[in-house]
């Protein structure tokens, strides 16, 4: 019977034989160990009845039936030390890669979010001061215009609405410039949803103070159309996208239906064009900072 053909492959004999003599030596829980370790390696294959197991086998037998005095000595006490050492700073120097690159994404995670509230603040500073500009230039004085609006935010009466239309309709829809300052207003007390008006960040806001705003729009809205106020109108479709969307970013989905049903009442009524009624409806979910930026472009 001929004896089972060893690898040509000189590293892939050695590791056969090595593996046999430490199978023979230390018992089958051995080879069970390598191969739970090495299940995924082609190298060990011969452990899982490949091409050289019966080669394997064979080494196996003989190194079994070796005299004692021809099987490899035992490592002493020193080998296994220096062993077991290296082993430990290996998964020291692993545990220490893992915890650089957490940090490295933690850091690089707070310098986004620092980049980012930055240009936010930036774009509020740069709004409010355009609006104060616009402000001055109609001739309005932006304590009444918060005074009159702060009621809706706060209840959104149907009192407040009529009281705060009514005031708008009055004072600021004289020219077209008015007619800027009421939407560009509109759109920064929904973007910051100010609870008061000293208050300008928009991390406190909820979705029922940007919908009463909305409501007030509404009620713009319909007076515009009624009354054929085109100016007031054209004003506001400049910034309903960046507003609409602001609202429903992030919101569960009965609040997402209260603005659908807005929604579909502007489609019927046709208080905006074709074109802003379907950037309304298929731009929902776009995020906030987007649309921080979308309002200049809707707005220029």
């Amino acid at each position: 019977m001929d004896l089972p053909k060893p690898p040509e492959d000189h590293d892939l004999k050695n590791i056969i034989d090595k593996l046999a003599q430490f199978v023979a030596r230390n018992g089958p829980e051995f080879e069970h160990m390598t191969k739970q370790k090495q299940k995924d390696n082609p190298k060990f294959s011969f452990l899982f009845g490949g091409e050289f197991f019966n080669y394997y086998q064979y080494k196996v037998t003989t190194e079994q039936a070796a005299p004692p005095w021809q099987q490899p000595q035992q490592p002493n006490q020193q080998v296994q030390n220096l062993q077991q050492q290296i082993a430990q700073h290996q998964a020291m120097m692993e545990q220490q890669i893992k915890q650089s690159e957490q940090n490295l994404a933690a850091q690089y995670q707070s310098l986004i979010q620092q980049q980012q509230i930055q240009i936010e603040e930036a774009i509020v500073k740069s709004r409010n001061e355009q609006l104060e500009k616009l402000a001055a230039e109609c001739d309005v004085n932006m304590e009444d215009l918060n005074g009159t609006v702060q009621p809706i935010i706060d209840s959104c009466t149907k009192d407040a609405i009529l009281n705060g239309k009514s005031w708008i309709f009055q004072h600021c829809t004289i020219t077209e410039k008015h007619c800027d300052l009421v939407a560009k207003y509109l759109q920064k007390r929904l973007v910051q949803a100010n609870v008061s008006p000293n208050r300008i960040t928009s991390k406190d806001a909820v979705f029922e103070l940007r919908l009463h705003l909305i409501y007030l729009m509404n009620d713009l809205l319909h007076h515009c159309v009624r009354k054929n106020a085109s100016e007031l109108r054209i004003s506001l479709e400049k910034v309903v996208v960046p507003i609409f969307c602001t609202a429903s970013a992030g919101i569960e989905e009965d609040k997402r239906q209260k603005l659908d049903k807005l929604l579909n009442l502007w489609e019927q009524n046709k208080y905006f064009s074709p074109e802003t009624i379907e950037w309304l409806a298929s731009n929902l979910s776009v995020d906030i900072l987007t649309w921080h930026g979308l309002a200049y472009l809707w707005s220029s």
